[in-house]
């Protein structure tokens, strides 16, 4: 598949399963923002490892650093995309967080960071994206098969509230903006061998999760 002149914004993107997207993309042809939220090292190597794999020289990556938690930066996202692109063809909402808390170490201020980061910040950044979107667009939420797995440990109670709310705000646009031929899907992967999902986890922990 070639996506020949087509734009994308990838969250998260920095590292991660949202690098790896990244990458992907460009070996298909597609020019990327790469946005991330504070690891600035971080970006330039992954807009290195995009632009290693382009094979046109219309290609384009650039790098911007925005909280899409707050709507005021996923603003500023999508107007530094139309300043370098001129357009918007593909969304991939890959930021997100994962803390090890069981319901007990649940507090109000981790409670709201889950909101903001993993549901809010995809709504609103989507908010602001849609209006630049062509029609034939893709939206991509990434999601995660914690939400129909079965071995769901106590930890992740916050974590699989989010992707869930994330999995029925897919289903609710994928029918408004349907009428414009723009498709929105969800990903949902399994476990994935990034730092994200290592982080704070004990090795019993890591070894559930692959049963």
């Amino acid at each position: 598949m070639s996506l020949n002149g087509k734009v994308a914004i990838i969250t998260g993107a920095s590292r991660g399963i949202g690098r790896a997207i990244a990458v992907k993309l460009a070996t298909q042809r597609a020019s990327l923002a790469i946005n991330y939220a504070s690891n600035d090292a971080d970006a330039v190597v992954a807009v290195e490892a995009v632009k290693s794999q382009f094979t046109l020289p219309t290609q384009k990556a650039i790098h911007i650093r925005a909280d899409t938690s707050k709507i005021s930066e996923c603003e500023r996202l999508v107007n530094e995309t139309i300043a370098a692109f001129g357009k918007i063809d593909i969304l991939v909402l890959n930021a997100g967080i994962l803390l090890n808390q069981s319901i007990d170490q649940i507090t109000e201020e981790s409670f709201c960071r889950y909101i903001d980061i993993n549901v809010k910040g995809p709504l609103l950044l989507t908010q602001k994206a849609l209006p630049h979107i062509q029609d034939g667009g893709r939206v991509i939420f990434v999601s995660s098969s914690l939400t129909a797995f079965s071995g769901i440990t106590p930890n992740y109670t916050l974590y699989v509230t989010t992707k869930g709310a994330i999995e029925q705000l897919s289903r609710k646009l994928a029918k408004d903006l349907g009428r414009r031929g723009v498709t929105v899907n969800t990903v949902s992967s399994g476990p994935t061998a990034t730092e994200l999902f290592f982080n704070d986890k004990t090795e019993h922990q890591i070894r559930s999760s692959k049963t």
